[in-house]
């Protein structure tokens, strides 16, 4: 049996006694660092437990969209708006996702159109912050590229006419 499975049954049972979710699907690869993936299902959700490198993330599915998972931070970030400290160990996730389930469960189903707007906004905004980096030099390059710069203009204005 794939381990993640068993340490939800055992870590989490609320999930299938409370919630009656069912297993939909899961895979383990022992060849690959032990990756597993569970997926779990009810009529009123369906989310995604995957264990990659010993980290424990979820999604959940959005039910408008089917097919489309968004990852609990990202929607914890839309929802409450700010990123909530990273958690990767099951406990933590396990944790959170209960704390969290009753805005979550709003924000994906008759909240999902301000939802959504919310997470384009974000990821809008994290792109551009992550271009905005790109096109900063860092660490020691940024003294490099300091250095660079003032010689080409050195260099420019030595050979103008």
């Amino acid at each position: 049996m794939n381990p993640l499975l068993q340490k939800l049954r055992s870590q989490a049972p609320w999930l299938f006694d409370e919630l009656r979710l069912e297993v939909t699907s899961y895979s383990y690869s022992e060849k690959y660092f032990g990756n597993s993936i569970v997926v779990l299902h009810s009529k009123d959700m369906k989310l995604r437990f995957v264990q990659d490198r010993g980290q424990i993330l979820v999604d959940f599915e959005v039910p408008a969209e089917p097919g489309k998972w968004w990852s609990l931070y990202f929607l914890l970030d839309a929802i409450q708006g700010s990123a909530p400290t990273p958690i990767f160990d099951l406990d933590g996730i396990v944790a959170r996702l209960r704390q969290n389930l009753t805005g979550i469960l709003e924000a994906l189903g008759p909240g999902w159109s301000k939802t959504k707007q919310e997470l384009e906004r974000r990821r809008e905004e994290r792109s551009q912050a992550l271009r905005r980096r790109k096109a900063q030099p860092v660490g020691r390059f940024r003294r490099f590229a300091s250095m660079m710069r003032a010689t080409l203009r050195r260099f420019r204005s030595s050979t103008r006419p």
